[in-house]
């Protein structure tokens, strides 16, 4: 046996099967024309399937590191599962992508929209359907715990793609977005976290009564239930995991381990962030950059754009400006400090405006007075409100008791440029 194969061993057969089908010039049109796991192995791989079982062992051993790092130890890139959790880990995406492979976009003609193309779409989601439980109902109750586990990862992998691109769901809404995630498969998915953007989805199959609609979370989830498995506790400890690193470890400012205090019903990975994982936060808050900028900063025609590249940007760089900007109340954060989203959306919100003046003192721009009713003021927003916007600065806190028709000169309190820049 070729080495190439060596990457997939002791999974080689759920990897040699999704390879042959891959080869394959037209894959099985039914499941029960898919060779068995333990039959598979029997056939010699040819050149062909070596070069998919290395290609695809890469994405599997990235796939693999991303979870761990977000769901087992939040300090290490590369995978710290034990030897046995990796094996359930890849064994339960060999399976999932095998199901995309034999009921993905590979084996529907891209929808034309008319009567019987809908007609026709019906018909392939109940056969699709019906494939995919018949591959699910090979596997063990277990194991189709594991498969579940794993395909809500991969969902969030890609919905974290989608929401950093900052389009986010809003030429889906209505559909079944979380099954065309996985219905792209987990090569699409992968690329979809890599690349930050929802381009490597099959957004052309999106129609009325998708093919895709329900794609391998209802056979599966029919499955289990079937199985009485009701309980579905967080994380993936007791499924995919043994144990995870940080299990006690807290937000270093508020004290909280999880999102909103939430007490999960198994451990969890506590969601913390330092300048280590700074990038991360982009897919998971940038889809409320609103609560992200104070007032109505993002309204101002004359600064909103900057705010909204700076947030599409690299946000590891932009943090770490940030903290070269933060105030007094946030002087004692360092950047080695494991901190929640919460306090971290709280840190951006009240620092990003410091950040700006600075950036414009930095670039020589001069600082016009102070809108009383600062970032909060009203008549800055929109087109109607440009003139208003490009006579004075709004990158300053309101004045208690202010209104939005005041002006107050910036030597009447300290601004945030005597404060950054010490003129």
């Amino acid at each position: 046996m070729s080495s190439s194969c060596d990457l997939a061993v002791p999974l080689l057969s759920q990897a040699l099967r999704l390879a042959r089908c891959q080869a394959a010039a037209t894959p099985p049109k039914d499941a029960c024309d898919l060779a068995s796991e333990n039959d598979v192995i029997n056939k010699t791989p040819s050149r062909e399937e070596e070069r998919l079982l290395l290609s695809n062992a890469c994405i599997v051993v990235a796939l693999e590191d991303l979870f761990s790092w977000t769901e087992k130890d939040r300090t290490s890139r590369t995978s710290k599962l034990s030897r046995v959790e990796s094996i359930r880990f890849q064994r339960a995406l060999y399976r999932i992508w095998l199901i995309c492979v034999l009921c993905g976009p590979r084996r529907f003609a891209i929808p034309d929209n008319t009567n019987e193309d809908s007609r026709r779409r019906s018909e392939d989601r109940i056969k699709s359907r019906k494939d995919q439980k018949s591959i699910l109902q090979q596997f063990s109750l277990q194991e189709l715990v594991q498969i579940r586990k794993i395909a809500r990862f991969l969902v969030s992998t890609a919905d974290w793609g989608v929401m950093a691109e900052r389009r986010g769901y809003s030429g889906i809404d209505g559909h079944d977005w979380k099954s065309m995630l996985l219905f792209a498969g987990p090569h699409a998915l992968l690329r979809c976290y890599e690349d930050a953007t929802s381009e490597h989805l099959p957004t052309e199959h999106l129609t009325k009564n998708s093919v895709y609609d329900g794609f391998l979370l209802y056979p599966l989830d029919e499955i289990i239930r079937a199985g009485n498995i009701k309980k579905d506790p967080l994380g993936f400890v007791g499924t995919i995991l043994d144990n995870i690193n940080g299990e006690h470890d807290c937000c270093r400012h508020c004290g909280n381990s999880h999102i909103h205090g939430i007490v999960p019903d198994a451990p969890i990975l506590p969601a913390l962030y330092n300048e280590s994982n700074w990038d991360y936060l982009k897919g998971l808050l940038l889809g409320d950059s609103g609560f992200l900028v104070p007032g109505n900063l993002t309204d101002n025609l004359t600064e909103g754009e900057a705010f909204t590249q700076a947030l599409e940007g690299d946000w590891s760089r932009l943090l770490h400006q940030l903290f070269a900007c933060r105030g007094d109340e946030y002087s004692q954060w360092l950047k080695q400090d494991w901190v929640c989203m919460i306090c971290w959306m709280s840190f951006i919100r009240d620092t990003i405006w410091q950040w700006r003046v600075k950036q414009k003192v930095t670039a020589g721009d001069s600082i016009k007075q102070d809108c009383r009713n600062g970032y909060d003021c009203q008549k800055q927003r929109y087109k109607t409100g440009l003139a208003h916007a490009n006579r004075v600065n709004h990158l300053c806190k309101p004045i208690e008791g202010s209104d939005t028709s005041s002006l107050v000169k910036v030597e009447r309190f300290q601004s945030p440029v005597t404060q950054i820049s010490g003129v």
